[in-house]
């Protein structure tokens, strides 16, 4: 990955507790799926406010020192980001359990699952693939920037400038969940064809809604970033990445939208009106 000698001790710590997160946050997202299936949304919201906030304090606590905790560092806030895994999933095996989501007779009998894998494998590939696909292309991406001079601050700038991106494009991702399960019941209840209108209201006004703030993020894109950090060279890394961010920004959101859409359609087929499902 081309890493500098300077980044890589970080480097490790980040990538040792991230490979420890692994399982119990693929577990987490997993049971919040579940819960978005049985239409109880406020559920993973409840987890993932626990998450925020005992990440804030660790983060500050264990990485900073703050509330008299001991400083670690990187590694504090590394390891923190584990813990507050571990925290989600515990929350949301209590909550499931409360709920009485999680019994013995909510698991599929072994037959089932042997039957149906090959069946759930080939629906499920297409998504893995795309992930694979898109995250293979941000770590070329990262390798080529490594190749540059000055590879540190460009790095720091594209993170710096990611962050403060994310800001506007929080929303974002809860209206794109918020799709997927709209356009699951919508198939569920046989209304194919309001799914498509649906779909394509959605893309199109989501595109339109975000120019404005797009734009504004455009002409502040210097004093937003300078909330996060005072290094010039990081400062000015960070607003050119933002320039083509906030151009990106209306086609992002409208790719976002679709993509909510077919994961919500998974593999259900569907017909238009007037002819038989």
């Amino acid at each position: 990955m081309s890493v500098s000698e300077e980044l890589r001790p970080a480097l490790s710590t980040f990538f040792q507790a991230y490979c420890c997160q692994l399982p119990f946050y693929y577990m987490l997202i997993m049971m919040n799926s579940i819960f978005r299936a049985y239409r109880k949304v406020f559920l993973p919201l409840l987890t993932l406010l626990v998450m925020m906030l005992a990440n804030l304090i660790g983060d500050l606590g264990f990485g900073l020192g703050f509330f008299g905790f001991p400083a670690f560092g990187t590694a504090g806030v590394a390891w923190t980001t584990f813990a507050c895994a571990v925290l989600g999933l515990v929350s949301n095996l209590t909550l499931a359990r409360h709920y009485g989501l999680l019994r013995r007779s909510t698991f599929a009998p072994w037959r089932w699952n042997r039957r149906t894998a090959p069946y759930l494998f080939r629906v499920g590939m297409p998504a893995a693939a795309g992930q694979i696909i898109t995250h293979a292309g941000s770590l070329t991406t990262l390798a080529i920037i490594g190749l540059l001079p000055g590879s540190t601050d460009i790095l720091a700038g594209m993170s710096l400038g990611g962050r403060v991106q994310g800001m506007l494009m929080f929303p974002l991702a809860a209206v794109n969940m918020s799709v997927v399960i709209l356009s699951g019941h919508l198939l569920g209840s046989g209304a194919g064809d309001g799914l498509y209108n649906f779909g394509r209201r959605t893309a199109l006004r989501t595109g339109l809604m975000l120019l404005p703030p797009a734009l504004l993020l455009y002409l502040l894109r210097e004093p937003a970033a300078s909330c996060f950090s005072a290094d010039p060279s990081v400062l000015q890394q960070a607003s050119t990445f933002l320039v083509f961010a906030c151009l990106s920004i209306p086609f992002t959101a409208m790719t976002g939208m679709m993509n909510a859409l077919f994961s919500g359609a998974g593999a259900t087929p569907f017909c238009h009106a007037g002819s038989a499902p």
